[in-house]
């Protein structure tokens, strides 16, 4: 299933990330109306790869957050990571979003902050990377056994937000999840892409704002 699935994603990356681009430079080319802007929160979902001591596996998760200026948010996610080896995953981060422009309809923007990290490796799980392997127990074994490894993360990446309509927009996105332990770094890389639904709880749209008589 593993397999499946890592075949899969890396078969249709390249079909997504050329899609992103079109996208991207059709958005682009869209005039922005200006004084548009939703403040309110946000859902996402998102689906990608992410590689990290040459181990390359899918992930998923979902997100939400809270837009509180055009240029600021803050976003809480989750994601399930699918490593080789019958290893698995968990990350949860919070993160603060800064946007490099408004208005819409691209919108890039940078990110960071902090989480956890879980890593579970089964009894056949012969190939611990070194980072969890020096953290055995004395004459504790690397294969048999299953483990799971629990550390604080700083999370850092950025991306672009491409809004199809005023609720909804696609977001490709890069980050990297740096798992700290004991002075030691473990570095997870993921590519990703979120599909985004935006509540509207604050238009200010001026056409919207003339109509309701403000």
């Amino acid at each position: 299933m593993q397999t499946v699935l890592h075949m899969a994603l890396t078969r249709h990356l390249p079909l997504a990330a050329a899609l992103v681009l079109a996208a991207s430079t059709v958005a682009a080319a869209q005039p922005a109306p200006a004084g548009t802007w939703i403040r309110g929160s946000t859902i996402s979902l998102f689906a990608g790869l992410a590689t990290a001591s040459s181990d390359t596996g899918g992930l998923a998760g979902g997100a939400a957050g809270f837009e509180i200026t055009p240029w600021f948010g803050v976003e809480g996610s989750a994601a399930w990571l699918d490593r080789r080896g019958g290893a698995e995953a968990f990350a949860a981060a919070l993160t603060v979003h800064a946007s490099l422009k408004v208005p819409r309809p691209a919108v890039p923007f940078v990110k960071g902050g902090v989480g956890l990290y879980r890593a579970s490796f089964g009894s056949s799980a012969d190939d611990l990377p070194d980072f969890y392997r020096r953290r055995l127990g004395p004459g504790e074994p690397a294969v048999g056994t299953s483990h799971t490894f629990r550390d604080p993360s700083f999370v850092v990446g950025g991306g672009i937000n491409l809004f199809a309509t005023r609720h909804i927009a696609l977001r490709p996105e890069i980050e990297a999840m740096v798992v700290r332990r004991e002075s030691r770094n473990h570095v997870v890389t993921a590519v990703t892409m979120h599909v985004a639904y935006h509540f509207e709880d604050h238009p200010v749209t001026p056409a919207r704002v003339r109509a309701r008589g403000f």
